[in-house]
Order: structure tokens, then C-alpha cells, then sequence
């Protein structure tokens, strides 16, 4: 499983946004929770300017550490209900956990990309890692439809 590298910030808005949907609690957050929360988060990193460059990958750098720990205990929780699938279910699990991996590996090169640009390029930047994260969180979705009970 790919990791991020770590950097130290605060990424409140997109931290809670990952964090409710894989909380140590034992009941998931709702999908829409999460769906709300992640909107948040895009609308937050859209509204930081080039000027604020910095903050914004400080805080979505701690987004993306939060994140890997969240992708962990959702594969622990596909781990520890792997014996209460049918095959079917196991397959799905599979596919979804790799669309899952897929998408953490494109949203670490989107935050390359957000860290390394500069002034015009930035705008483009932070949109390109929204809408990486937007497809992560949808993959994320599928992976927690899909367990069992």
C-alpha cells in the first residue's frame, strides 16, 4: 500500500472529512456525511490564493497522513469481516480495495503537483487534487457499501 510522505500541519476540514468515515468508533459515518464534509474540503483548498500556498499544502499534506491511517482501519474492518463473505463479496471487496489504492497513489502525484506549483499553475493544481480526492472518496464509498454487517 502506497504512503505519503510525512509533513507536519493541520488539514482540519478534509482530516474530519476522512476521519468520520473510518472512525475507531464502531459505527461508520454515513456516506452523505462524507460526501458533505469532502465538498468542504474542495471549497476550502479552492478558496486558499498562490499567496496562501503554503498553508494550504501544510494542510493537506496532515489530510493525506490522516487519510493513510484511515485507509489502514478500513482495510483492517475488510480484513476482520472477510470470513462473513461469500465469494461474490470477497471479489468486490478486492476490486474496490484496489480502485481504493489507485486513487491514494494519483492523490499523493496530485499533491506533488499542488506542492511544486506556483502562482498560474496554482488554481489548476488544487482543482486537479480535488478532483483526485472527490475520486478517491468515491472509491472509498464503494469499499464501505460493500462490507457486510
Amino acid at each position: 500500500m502506497p504512503h505519503f510522505p510525512q509533513i507536519p500541519g493541520a488539514a482540519m476540514v478534509l482530516a474530519v472529512a476522512l476521519l468520520s468515515a473510518c472512525s475507531q468508533e464502531p459505527e461508520p459515518a454515513d456516506a452523505e456525511d462524507v460526501k458533505r464534509e469532502a465538498r468542504e474540503f474542495a471549497e476550502t483548498l479552492k478558496s486558499f490564493s498562490a499567496d496562501q500556498k503554503d498553508q494550504a499544502v501544510e494542510e493537506a499534506q496532515q489530510a493525506l497522513t490522516d487519510l493513510n491511517e484511515r485507509v489502514d482501519r478500513l482495510r483492517e474492518r475488510v480484513s476482520e469481516r472477510w470470513n462473513d463473505m461469500d465469494e461474490s463479496a470477497r471479489q468486490d471487496a478486492r476490486e474496490n480495495l484496489d480502485r481504493l489504492e489507485d486513487e491514494q497513489a494519483r492523490l499523493a502525484e496530485r499533491f506533488e503537483a499542488l506542492r511544486d506549483a506556483s502562482g498560474d499553475a496554482w488554481a489548476r493544481m488544487s482543482e486537479g487534487f480535488s478532483a483526485a480526492y472527490d475520486e478517491l472518496r468515491d472509491a472509498w464509498q464503494a469499499t464501505e457499501e460493500d462490507l457486510p454487517e
